[in-house]
Parts: C-alpha cells; structure tokens; sequence
C-alpha cells in the first residue's frame, strides 16, 4: 500500500466509496470460491487501484459470514485484464 499512497492521500470510506458499482466478483470455475475486486475509491475519484480477495463459498455457508483471504492490491490495469476475463459488477438489482 506504500505505492498507493505515493498518489493518493487515503482511501475513501463514503456511501459513493461503499456503493456496489465499485465491486467486481466471479465464481471461480469449480465453483468453490468467489473472485472479488473492490475498487479502492480515493478522495480525487481517479480510483485506479484495486484490492483483491477470494471467498470461501462452502465455509462463509457453514459459519454464516463471508470468509476470504486477501489476493493483494494493485492499480487499475490489473482490474481491466481481469474483465476482460469474465469479472464482473456486483448486480445492484
């Protein structure tokens, strides 16, 4: 995160920040796990970095809340290869 902050003074926590537009997911291709991307909005809104988990579709079940390990963080073309793959907006429906 130390590269984060070089262009960025923090990360927003606001309802825009919050809002699901900003979450990308896919399930993975045994179904096991969830991909999710959620943007890291900053104050100046160039939101250009993204933080990564997997969820544990069977334990998050089993103990009633989602359970995800970190995959990291990275800037905007991460999160742009991976659409191109098949991630995509949380619905908002």
């Amino acid at each position: 995160m130390k590269a984060y902050h070089v262009d960025h003074q923090r990360i927003s926590l606001d309802p825009n920040a919050r809002n699901a537009r900003h979450t990308y997911a896919a399930p993975s291709e045994n179904g096991r796990t969830l991909r999710v991307q959620q943007m890291l909005v900053d104050p100046e809104e160039h939101n250009d970095w993204l933080a990564e988990f997997e969820v544990d579709l069977a334990e998050s079940r089993q103990i009633g809340e989602p359970r995800c390990g970190c995959g990291g963080s990275g800037g905007w073309g991460k999160l742009k290869q991976d659409f191109d793959h098949g991630l995509r907006p949380m619905n908002t429906d």
